[in-house]
């Protein structure tokens, strides 16, 4: 859980965990949570066990018309105490780089297979619907495709090129696989709708909650900034096109 609630901050203090975490997925089903909090020193990674150490848990939060089932929710301690061995790793090793930023490939590819899962309930309702022989069709299908391969193959370059010894080319690769993927997520949600119509908007539809979801679960932190890093590595040289 590492996003805080703004005004509110977890923290760490003589061994006591106070504030609160905003986007706290599975609150109230988890067992543990890893937690970073701000301490003297840099940015402490906690391993929190929950049935020890229950946080007060704002249910009333989390409105969103996706992804509602993942339990995502304000958790708040005030003055926990928690034992020695709840620290994981020493200050600022959290943040180091390039695991930091360069882990956000993990979403990346989350992200991915929600846009394939999009593409395949359209093909299916499209093939169901006995209108994938529509020439119009195949051609959102055909751009469906592209859409959902360029993710994946995003994805997948960047997993390749992820070394610790090359932090910079890491770095620049991930950046790139995200921009790829949120503008391929993007381009998807339109033709999706597109293709489907009204039928997608009505709950009961495969596609809805799929669309829903993908909607919500695009919107990870700054995704213009992802673009202009590797615009930069572009320029610098460290992203070059290859087959």
């Amino acid at each position: 859980w590492n996003a805080d609630q703004p005004g509110d901050p977890a923290t760490l203090s003589d061994g006591r965990l106070s504030g609160a975490k905003a986007f706290a997925s599975g609150a109230g089903l988890l067992s543990h949570a890893l937690v970073p909090v701000d301490v003297d020193g840099g940015r402490q990674l906690l391993l929190i066990d929950l049935t020890e150490t229950p946080p007060a848990i704002d249910r009333s939060w989390w409105r969103v018309s996706g992804m509602q089932r993942s339990e995502t929710h304000l958790a708040r301690w005030d003055g926990a105490a928690l034992p020695p061995e709840a620290l994981i790793g020493q200050p600022g090793d959290y943040v180091r780089e390039p695991w930091f930023s360069g882990g956000a490939i993990r979403f990346a590819a989350v992200q991915a297979g929600g846009i394939a899962g999009v593409v395949d309930r359209t093909r299916d309702h499209l093939v169901t619907a006995g209108r994938d022989g529509d020439p119009h069709q195949r051609a959102r299908l055909a751009d469906l495709y592209r859409a959902a391969q360029g993710a994946a193959d995003a994805v997948a370059r960047a997993a390749a090129n992820w070394r610790v010894d090359r932090p910079d080319d890491t770095l620049a690769h991930v950046a790139a696989a995200r921009a790829a993927v949120y503008a391929a997520g993007e381009a998807v949600l339109t033709l999706a709708q597109a293709a489907v119509g009204v039928q997608a908007m009505f709950l009961d539809h495969p596609l809805n909650a799929a669309l829903a979801n993908l909607t919500v679960y695009l919107r990870q932190p700054a995704p213009d900034l992802q673009r202009d890093r590797a615009g930069a590595a572009v320029a610098a040289g460290l992203l070059t096109p290859t087959l």
